[in-house]
């Protein structure tokens, strides 16, 4: 299907389909800001992307920067942008390197740098950083990358007092090498047996370093055990943050307190009420992308209030407390407000790439059956959790998002996918799920389901009376616990044993690059790799898949790399890796572990408007981009500023 006639049947619906879900999501992600100036961009980079028509003329924005920004006058510096979403929402710890929850980097990207960072999720861009300039590349597996000079440390009364040794000092090479290091020898992958040794998710972008070397304060020579075409990616993803040794705490191997949160980004950290607000505040000496005499940040900073129901969130943004409004539940409601206020701006926004998916424990009963893993996959109504989450605004996903259209496989393709299909075929697909799970001996299956968003544990009842609509109204299946779980306890769970969560059903974060997508997940070696229960590099979880993973890692032609992309989403949807189309056979399906271990179902893409005073506003399509706030400014000139509360 087309997106222009998928959006045309979507605007259709709205008219007469029934309000099934109250709430709003306003990822936070949704609502930062970017610029490339003063930003060297790698040669012969394609020109951006730009809007393209959406239904009822509203544009389709693409991620990241796709326009010049408008620098801010003297007069309209100062200010703090306002709005509501999860930030404040911090479930497992506050330590940069070790966290797995999104809303947390929001807060991180404001406050520390990184050696690169990307300008767009479309295009795949990445700019300077805390580096000089893009890294030279020696050879396959040797890289020279050299520092701005004059980059500080956040400096106030407060840090200089706990800190001394790190307040206003300069960063240097010997802050990348050990924020490197901590990571690959601190994760599970090295030394499994360190403390918070599980916690490093990111540990398998960094053992592919054979040696760091500091040539001066300046400049770092790295050399890769072998060629990774992903090494650049690494220096600019979500969570590359560059850290100072001395904040943490040597004794519990962390840095998750707030008073911690020092670095050399263009905020501060400012406050994080839990469950309230995070507050972020001018670092009035940043390094500004190389151009400090822009006086970026022009914004006092930000603040994210926890999320709101939508009736109140609304009220806000009328009020002008809030400067942006945006929903994935209802697009309705924020259409029907930009036509009650025609002045406000617009926008559809990227789909995100946190998705609602299910992980299973493979080494469980009865997940160690393919054929229950393959009964709930085609089971599964995705379609109908489009409709009963996201009143079908939002799309369908596969192995590796949407939001990362480069890499996903093509809807076309997906589209004629066993359990991804509509029609007679989905007919076909609901038959063969009942037979295997017959076969199987229809076995109890026990689902844990995250308290948030509040749409998920609304939706778990008719996930589970849809599952036995297929399976059948005798089939024991429920939630259990009963109640609904923070993703602490999902993640605790996770590691341990089949008494425990062997299915859980809630969001995963999704990156950039395909190989943040599968390595972590599915590797033997990966540290997300929650689907099995041997330690990280102790056994084999799925041999074949492995050889997968591993060449899209060395493959540099981008058209082969991709191609790879498409065969790992292939194997894991249990599709053979020959014939397109064609569903492999029992034996091999059998033979794959990794088939069908994480069930993917759906991803929300929001509407959104805002204030005409609010400029440089764009979209990125999850969180960890906050530092594009440092080019938002509010235009205290403009008309629509009149009444907004200081």
């Amino acid at each position: 299907m087309s997106e222009s006639s998928y959006w045309e049947r979507f605007w259709q619906r709205r008219t007469s389909r029934r309000r099934l879900l109250k709430g709003v999501v306003l990822g936070a992600g949704g609502i930062a800001a970017a610029a490339a100036v003063g930003c060297e961009e790698e040669a012969g980079a394609p020109p951006p992307p730009q809007p393209s028509p959406g239904p009822r003329g509203i544009p389709q924005i693409p991620s990241g920067l796709y326009f010049t920004p408008t620098p801010a006058p003297e007069t309209s510096r100062g200010g703090m942008i306002r709005f509501f979403g999860y930030d404040a929402l911090v479930f497992d710890t506050l330590d940069p390197h070790q966290t797995q929850f999104g809303p947390t980097y929001n807060g991180h990207a404001s406050v520390f740098s990184k050696i690169l960072m990307y300008t767009s999720h479309d295009t795949l861009e990445k700019v300077p950083d805390l580096a000089e300039s893009m890294p030279e590349v020696v050879d396959k597996v040797t890289y020279i990358i050299k520092l701005r000079r004059g980059v500080k440390f956040h400096d106030t009364p407060e840090i200089r007092q706990r800190f001394p040794a790190v307040a206003g000092r300069e960063l240097t090479a010997e802050d990348v090498k050990f924020s490197w290091e901590r990571q690959k020898t601190k994760g599970a992958i090295v030394n499994p047996q360190a403390p918070r040794a599980v916690l490093y998710y990111r540990a398998s972008q960094y053992e592919v370093i054979d040696k760091i070397e500091v040539v001066d304060p300046y400049t770092l020579r790295v050399t890769l055990k072998e060629p990774n075409v992903a090494f650049l990616h690494y220096l600019a993803d979500s969570n590359a943050f560059i850290v100072a040794k001395e904040l943490v705490d040597a004794q519990k191997e962390e840095m998750g307190e707030p008073g911690r949160m020092v670095g050399t980004g263009p905020f501060m950290w400012g406050e994080l009420v839990p469950l309230n607000r995070m507050v972020m505040r001018r670092n009035p000496n940043w390094f500004g992308w190389g151009q400090p005499q822009l006086g970026r940040p022009w914004l006092d900073g930000w603040t994210s209030f926890f999320f709101a129901d939508y009736a109140t969130h609304e009220s806000q943004f009328r009020q002008k407390r809030v400067d942006i409004l945006g929903s994935t539940e209802d697009a309705d409601q924020v259409v029907r407000l930009k036509d009650q206020i025609p002045e406000l701006n617009i926008s559809l926004d990227p789909p995100t790439s946190g998705w609602v998916n299910s992980r299973l424990k493979v080494y469980c009963a009865p997940f160690n059956d393919w054929r229950v893993r393959r009964a709930l996959h085609l089971a599964i109504d995705r379609q109908l959790m489009l409709e009963g989450m996201f009143r079908g605004h939002g799309v369908l996903q596969p192995p590796v998002g949407r939001a990362i259209s480069r890499w996903a496989l093509p809807e076309d393709e997906l589209a004629r996918i066993p359990g991804y299909r509509t029609g007679p075929e989905r007919e076909q697909d609901l038959r063969e799920a009942r037979q295997l799970y017959d076969a199987a001996g229809r076995p109890p299956i026990r689902i844990g389901v995250a308290d948030l968003p509040t749409y998920i544990p609304s939706y778990a009842p008719q996930f589970v009376v849809q599952l036995k609509r297929v399976f059948g109204d005798d089939a024991d299946i429920r939630q259990s616990p009963e109640r609904p779980m923070t993703y602490v306890q999902i993640a605790q769970a996770l590691l341990r044993g089949c008494e425990e969560l062997p299915m859980s059903l809630g969001y995963d974060n999704g990156w950039i690059d395909l190989d943040d997508w599968v390595y972590p997940y599915f590797h033997s070696r990966g540290p997300k790799n929650s689907f099995w229960e041997q330690p990280a590099g102790t056994s084999t979880f799925d041999a074949e898949l492995d050889k997968l993973l591993e060449a899209q890692r060395r493959e540099t032609d981008e058209n082969k790399r991709r191609d790879l992309g498409f065969q790992i989403q292939r194997y894991l949807l249990g599709m053979d890796l020959k014939t397109p189309g064609k569903v492999a056979s029992p034996d091999e399906l059998a033979r794959r572990r990794a088939a069908h271990a994480r069930l993917d179902y759906i991803a929300p893409q929001g509407i959104t408007v805002w204030w005409p005073y609010l400029k440089n506003r764009t979209a990125w399509p999850w969180f960890g981009n906050a530092h594009w706030f440092a080019i938002v400014w509010l235009d205290k000139n403009d008309p629509s500023y009149q009444g907004r509360p200081a």
